[in-house]
């Protein structure tokens, strides 16, 4: 198992280094007017191609309201897990023959070794050292999160009468061929800067921690379902689609004449005029994203300019799957790197 680990960290290492070196390469040839593809692998002389998208019908209170109910979730549901956890301790048998699998339990459950269930949910969570790395309390924190999701969408269809294809939500195999191509270029320069910022801050992030306390495989998939599924859907949500959105329908005002087709999407399908310009509803919702992830040492500086590049993504093309594809890849492949990383054996 080691041996495999060896050769996934090494071919994992070899892949995010040639995706940065190529999208280094896109940037030179984009920056010296020699590049033919764009940001989101188009031919265009744009660096992300502006799309036909729907007028949003949100505001930055549907923000607040999602929000909220993803803070109120995740505190009860992993509230409730660690109580349930609590009592089974309380309750469970210590005879002097088992107590040496407790103490290396508990030497693994330090208050600093939480899973990311603000990440998950997008709240807060307070520290149970008994708690934090049973497998309830993630997938209470995985639950709140899709319970999140479901809700949100399903009460802004119901109330601004939509749908997910108007909303960017819907999946479409082009839009996942966007964010991949996408994945390149922005991942390059946001590596780069977090590489010069991991030299003068270090980092400290949940899943991390609580992986390098404790590889149990049961952890590591509910981390990887909540850090790289679950998480990137979430938070584009939260952060690109009502915060951004709503704020840039305060920035720009609606159209003069909402509701008139003027232009056909990749589908053949008329769409409004939107055609969103103002930079700073991008700015706000990625320093908001940024200030979020305090107390992970220096990430919280990449982040900030890789939601830059994910907020103009959004705006450009006004679907919000390539920036879901985006983050899930750089979630995902983080996270196996630290899997492989842990199971080689590497510090």
């Amino acid at each position: 198992m080691e041996t495999f680990c060896q050769f996934a960290l090494y071919g994992l290492s070899l892949l995010v280094f040639s995706s940065v070196l190529l999208g280094l390469v896109f940037w030179v040839q984009y920056l010296l007017g020699r590049s033919g593809w764009n940001l989101i692998g188009d031919r265009s002389p744009e660096l992300i191609t502006r799309l036909p998208q729907s007028t949003p019908r949100w505001t930055f209170v549907d923000f607040v309201f999602a929000f909220g109910v993803s803070l109120t979730l995740t505190s009860l549901l992993t509230l409730a897990a660690r109580q349930t956890n609590t009592s089974d301790a309380a309750v469970a048998p210590t005879p002097a023959a088992s107590q040496s699998d407790a103490v290396a339990v508990n030497s693994d459950t330090e208050p600093d070794t939480e899973p990311d269930t603000d990440e998950t949910a997008g709240g807060e969570s307070t520290a149970e050292p008994d708690a934090v790395l049973q497998p309830a309390v993630i997938v209470m924190g995985i639950l709140a999160g899709v319970l999140t999701i479901t809700l949100v969408l399903g009460l802004m269809a119901i109330l601004y009468r939509t749908n997910l294809r108007d909303m960017g939500v819907m999946p479409q195999t082009v839009d996942i061929r966007r964010g991949a191509v996408a994945t390149v270029w922005i991942l390059a320069p946001v590596i780069v800067i977090n590489m010069i910022v991991a030299q003068l801050i270090p980092y400290h992030h949940p899943v991390t921690d609580t992986l390098a306390q404790q590889s149990d495989w049961q952890i590591s998939l509910l981390l990887f379902v909540s850090a790289a599924i679950v998480t990137p859907v979430l938070e584009e949500l939260l952060f690109r689609m009502l915060l951004q959105g709503g704020l840039q329908v305060a920035a720009e005002g609606l159209p003069a004449v909402p509701g008139v087709d003027v232009r056909s999407d990749s589908q053949g399908e008329s769409m409004e005029a939107w055609n969103p310009t103002k930079r700073w509803p991008i700015l706000v919702s990625s320093l908001v994203f940024a200030l979020l992830h305090l107390g992970q040492g220096g990430a919280p500086i990449p982040l900030f300019f890789l939601a830059v590049g994910l907020g103009f993504l959004y705006q450009r093309t006004g679907r919000l799957t390539p920036c879901i594809v985006v983050h899930m890849l750089l979630n995902g492949t983080m996270l196996l790197l630290e899997f492989s990383k842990i199971g080689a054996g590497v510090e």
